[in-house]
Order: structure tokens, then C-alpha cells, then sequence
């Protein structure tokens, strides 16, 4: 994607965001250019769930600690009134609760 290009909290059909599809796929380097670009982190596509819902739910660690880093609400609740700290993976959830806490 070229600077400038497309606007980066734009949606697609199902309202999901580059940074979402980015961050539910652990592209590290877009996910990183995107927030760095003005990305929303707490835009949620259809199903409420938002980019920091994904991480959590595929355990990217680090794509959560960087979506936390740049503002993402982890109390956020989806369409199922889940958080994301709810759909991580139960063998993540500590690591991923202590990244909240120090974020």
C-alpha cells in the first residue's frame, strides 16, 4: 500500500479494517505502519469485534502489545459481549492480561 493511497481506517463489506485484517493475519511490519499512520485500533467490524478482538483471538502477542501501545481499549465488548482478553486462548490469557496491566 502506497502512503497516502487509501484511506487507512477505511472498511470493506464486512466492515473490517486493513489494520483488523492485518492484525487477525500477525502482519507485524502493516500493522506497525498503519498505526503509525493514524489507524483507529478501536474501529470494530461488523461483529463488534475490533483489531485488538483478532490478536487476542489468534495469540499475536505482539500485535497486542502494539495495538495496546497505541491506545486500543481492551474493555471494549463485541457483539457477543466478549472482550478480547475473553477470546484469547486460554493458554495466552495471562501473558496477554499482564500486557495490559503494564500498558
Amino acid at each position: 500500500m502506497k502512503e497516502g493511497s487509501a484511506h487507512v481506517n477505511q472498511t470493506d463489506s464486512n466492515g473490517h479494517t486493513v489494520l483488523y485484517t492485518a492484525a487477525r493475519a500477525n502482519q507485524k511490519d502493516i500493522v506497525s505502519w498503519l498505526l503509525g499512520n493514524g489507524a483507529d485500533p478501536d474501529i470494530s467490524q461488523r461483529g463488534g469485534s475490533t483489531a485488538l478482538h483478532a490478536a487476542c483471538f489468534y495469540g499475536h502477542k505482539e500485535i497486542v502489545e502494539m495495538l495496546l501501545k497505541h491506545g486500543a481499549n481492551p474493555e471494549l465488548l463485541n457483539l457477543r459481549a466478549l472482550t478480547p482478553l475473553d477470546e484469547c486462548p486460554k493458554h495466552m490469557k495471562k501473558a496477554i492480561k499482564q500486557l495490559v496491566k503494564e500498558v
